[in-house]
């Protein structure tokens, strides 16, 4: 068993991802991260009494970072910040309202490890997990600190020193409501996400 364990790292090192290969030459890279982000979780109820099965939760919306990543051999390590601002938003099975007197800001710290998990002509599609340190503010209120994990599917396009990436990710990480926050009948629910995320990515 350890023979064969090591010929397979033999054969990885020996016949590296073309990916890899293709950035040999640029190890570092600075990206710069546009995407589409929707939420669930957060709140929830199942009293009849306030519409049943409801939930209230930032509002979809829009964020932007940069990242900067380090390739080191087949895999890269990479850390993120991005921002995004957003709303209260109440579902019920019949209603969605969104509360636009209550604006939220959330900046988020990610590090992450990618791994290439196969080639796509010239590109390759990746997998990247890592945890996440997320600071919500809510308009003239406290900021409150959650942590959470991420991971993103992505598939990356290099051209030179320049790659694009489009990738499909989702998060998880406690409510960033408090308890005494939520009206009755309301629950914490952990707060879950779901993006779609463009990158340019420059080798440096």
């Amino acid at each position: 068993m350890a023979r064969v364990v090591a010929l397979g790292l033999f054969l990885i090192g020996a016949h590296p991802h073309p990916l890899a290969a293709q950035e040999s030459n640029h190890p570092w890279s600075l990206g710069l991260v546009a995407g589409a982000e929707t939420f669930r979780g957060a709140s929830h109820s199942s009293d009849p009494e306030i519409g049943g099965d409801a939930s209230g939760h930032p509002s979809a919306d829009l964020r932007l970072g940069l990242g900067l990543t380090r390739r080191l051999g087949p895999i890269e390590v990479g850390i993120e910040v991005t921002a995004l601002s957003t709303y209260l938003e109440i579902t019920a099975p019949s209603i969605m309202v969104q509360s636009r007197s209550q604006s939220f800001t959330r900046t988020r710290l990610m590090t992450a490890v990618g791994v290439p998990l196969t080639h796509v002509g010239r590109g390759a599609l990746l997998v990247r997990l890592g945890p996440t340190v997320d600071a919500w503010a809510l308009e003239g209120g406290e900021t409150t600190t959650l942590f959470g994990g991420a991971g993103q599917l992505a598939l990356r396009v290099p051209a030179g020193r320049l790659g694009v990436e489009l990738g499909l990710g989702y998060a998880i990480s406690e409510s960033l409501f408090n308890t005494s926050d939520l009206p009755g009948g309301y629950e914490r629910q952990s707060l879950r996400a779901l993006s779609l995320e463009t990158a340019l990515r420059f080798g440096l």
